[in-house]
């Protein structure tokens, strides 16, 4: 794939968003399966997370959290059945582009890793808040790792306005070994240009957290 193309299937997804006024742990039926987003439980925890699914076909914390339990389990391919059927139906659909990058993660992929996590990041940066402060964390590392430190420093500083946090060792070093192993050219070309297209946003959520 070409590096244009890369860009675009990053940053034009096609992907559209629409308000989600619903508060899955407001809700006492669906607040019964964020349990599985821990990685523990059992048959019956997943059955209700499916009946969640087919009771409400466009919320998305109940695909997130199952996808989450397969992910933390290793059955990536079903993590990535229940992200894609997630990702068709929900109007929320940015914490599922999130899930998506960290199974991308965890099966060594990291240029489609990167383009989850850019999706989720377009989503976060076109809306009146960040809400998840994930994406922003992993693309800082990579950057560092790419040897992009100014764009790492703005990342991180997007971050710290979500949540002062950073990965531990075993987490860096899990995404330094891949970005030593991957191609990383389209990775930083696309890097490059989210910041630059989206600065004036980015500048707008800053001022908003002061």
């Amino acid at each position: 794939m070409k590096s244009k193309d890369y860009v675009s299937e990053c940053l034009t997804s096609g992907l559209e968003e629409f308000d989600e006024i619903r508060d899955a742990f407001s809700m006492s039926d669906v607040k019964q399966a964020s349990f599985l987003g821990s990685g523990y439980g059992g048959d019956n925890d997943v059955s209700l997370a499916r009946q969640l699914i087919s009771k409400y076909p466009d919320l998305d914390m109940p695909y997130y959290w199952l996808s989450h339990y397969y992910l933390l389990n290793g059955d990536f391919k079903e993590a990535r059945s229940i992200l894609e059927e997630g990702i068709a139906n929900c109007k929320r659909k940015r914490k599922l582009c999130y899930e998506y990058g960290c199974l991308e993660l965890e099966n060594k992929q990291l240029l489609n890793a990167v383009k989850w996590w850019i999706r989720n990041a377009v989503f976060q940066l076109n809306s009146k808040t960040l809400d998840g402060y994930g994406s922003f964390m992993y693309l800082a590392y990579i950057s560092q790792y790419c040897g992009l430190l100014r764009e790492a420093e703005v990342l991180f500083k997007i971050t710290d306005t979500i949540r002062s946090i950073r990965l531990n060792s075993s987490g860096q070093n899990k995404i330094h070994e891949l970005a030593q192993n991957t191609e990383t050219s389209k990775i930083k070309n696309v890097i490059r240009i989210l910041l630059n297209k989206y600065q004036k946003d980015i500048k707008r959520h800053k001022d908003r957290s002061f």
